[in-house]
């Protein structure tokens, strides 16, 4: 399943233009959504902002849950996604991939070039990948957070 998140996303413009402000929401996969609003009022930059054809002055993006499907199967990443983006802070913290900025069109295809003609790095980032996925969704330490969770909300 994959989704994607925007959280606290902004963007300004020149001499402090806001066109996108503190905008929040969380799309499930196979979800439809459509922005509607007058001229002006941010619907086009946001969908740019996705895109990763502007980056965004504040706030995070992020599809973790296709990330996360990845890192679990033991599989290098190969991201364009904006350094601030989430995803890109898991891959680059657990050296699990290569993070490249959207519209950095030459460093993505270099990247690509060095994991195809090292079988080495592809697999230690899969090796990587797939021991955070093993330490982050450990079953027991998954099941004692559920639990908590479960006594706070009876206590309370």
């Amino acid at each position: 399943m994959a989704g994607l998140r925007l959280d606290n996303l902004s963007k300004t413009f020149g001499a402090g233009v806001e066109a996108v402000r503190g905008v929040s929401l969380d799309i499930a996969d196979g979800e439809f959504v459509v922005f509607v609003g007058p001229s002006g009022c941010g619907k086009t930059t946001t969908l740019r902002l996705v895109a990763g054809f502007l980056e965004p002055d504040a706030g995070v993006f992020s599809v973790p849950s296709k990330v996360l499907s990845y890192l679990c199967a033991g599989r290098p990443l190969l991201a364009s996604v904006p350094t601030t983006n989430l995803a890109a802070r898991i891959i680059r913290r657990n050296r699990s991939g290569i993070v490249v900025e959207p519209h950095d069109v030459e460093g993505f295809v270099s990247a690509a070039a060095r994991l195809l003609e090292r079988p080495s790095l592809r697999a230690g980032l899969g090796r990587r990948a797939r021991q955070y996925a093993e330490t982050t969704f450990d079953i027991r330490r998954i099941g004692d957070r559920f639990e908590g969770l479960f006594e706070e909300l009876i206590s309370s």
